[in-house]
């Protein structure tokens, strides 16, 4: 299959909404730009395993897990490991020092999310500002997701062959999403117990389990007749609308003041209806290659925009200027990560 350069546009608008929101610019919904990611996540990963099922039969977990591995955690490494030698220069030992550094362990041991949980409070809460790692927490949770996802694909493959099949992943996934999407209704952004946080969080895997099944979900239906029964003058249409939506309540940050929220599954349906929708050369805003530039290189510039931003804070408490210069700062170390570390390996 040729590369999707709107799946690399929708990743450089997913990278560039989160980087404005933290560097405190009017992009009042920015933080939906995590979730745009889970989505495309759960999307890619799904293709992935139903091709090689298909043309093997069989999962290779050894080779899936690797290729994960040499994905994500050199990149992650660079980033933990530097970043807690300037905490060690910057940050208070008795606070700012301690939640950097476990966060740093939790994100080697892909629970980072467990571990702000512990350290930090809650995402909209003033002392996470000052954990460096915080960005960390969706790493983890997409790991957490890509270990119960491949066994799951692998079990209801077996359990019922051919292309009939789809409907009992179509079934199995849905049921996860609405059951998670429970979870999420539930869930709180403020101040609870460890264990609370950890089943109905903001950083919880539970309460975000129902925006990977939706990418699943949309991977399945652009192989199957409810894709094809769409007509080719109409998707375009539908992608351009999808688009402007997300770029709506992510930029304006109508209905998303308050976690959870009604604008976090408009957004996800907005993303996985582009998915499943959009042909090659069909959207040119989306396959811009301006966009597909930073698209290319947008798991850097997640890894170290908030580190950077996060230690601009620390030195210049009162100038929210610095916020910004320490964002487009941060682009420098994203590169050169995106070129040495994570391309090569």
């Amino acid at each position: 299959m040729s590369k999707r350069l709107d799946i690399q546009g929708l990743r450089a608008i997913a990278v560039l909404l989160v980087v404005a929101y933290h560097a405190n610019l009017p992009i009042y919904g920015g933080y939906l730009g995590v979730d745009i990611f889970f989505v495309i996540s759960g999307f890619v990963i799904t293709t992935i395993l139903r091709r090689e099922f298909a043309e093997t039969g069989k999962i290779n977990f050894r080779k899936f897990y690797w290729k994960r591995f040499k994905r994500l955690v050199p990149a992650l490494a660079t980033t933990t490991i530097v970043t807690s030698l300037i905490a060690s220069m910057l940050s208070s030992p008795s606070g700012g020092q301690q939640s950097i550094f476990l966060t740093a362990a939790g994100a080697t041991l892909l629970v980072a999310n467990l571990a702000i949980i512990k350290t930090s409070g809650g995402y909209f809460d003033g002392p996470s500002q000052l954990n460096a790692l915080l960005n960390t927490w969706s790493l983890s949770v997409e790991e957490q997701f890509y270990l119960l996802l491949p066994f799951l694909l692998w079990i209801l493959y077996k359990t019922k062959r051919g292309d009939s099949g789809y409907r009992l992943l179509l079934f199995a996934l849905s049921v996860l999403g609405v059951i998670s999407l429970i979870f999420y209704a539930n869930g709180s952004s403020q101040n609870s117990s460890n264990l609370q946080e950890a089943l109905f969080g903001y950083y919880s895997i539970t309460t975000r389990v129902w925006e990977f099944s939706i990418g699943c979900v949309a991977a399945i239906l652009r192989t199957h007749a409810p894709y094809s029964k769409i007509g080719l003058r109409l998707r375009p249409s539908i992608v351009n609308v999808s688009l402007t939506t997300l770029l709506f309540f992510s930029v304006t940050g109508f209905m998303s003041s308050d976690w959870p929220n009604l604008a976090t599954p408009i957004v996800c349906i907005s993303t996985s209806a582009i998915l499943v929708l959009n042909s090659a050369g069909k959207n040119k805003l989306l396959e811009n290659k301006a966009l597909n530039y930073l698209g290319d290189r947008s798991y850097s510039l997640y890894l170290w925009h908030f580190p950077i931003i996060t230690f601009s804070r620390m030195l210049f408490p009162e100038n929210s200027l610095a916020l910004l210069i320490g964002a487009l700062v941060s682009l420098l170390p994203a590169l050169l990560s995106y070129k040495y570390v994570e391309s090569p390996v």
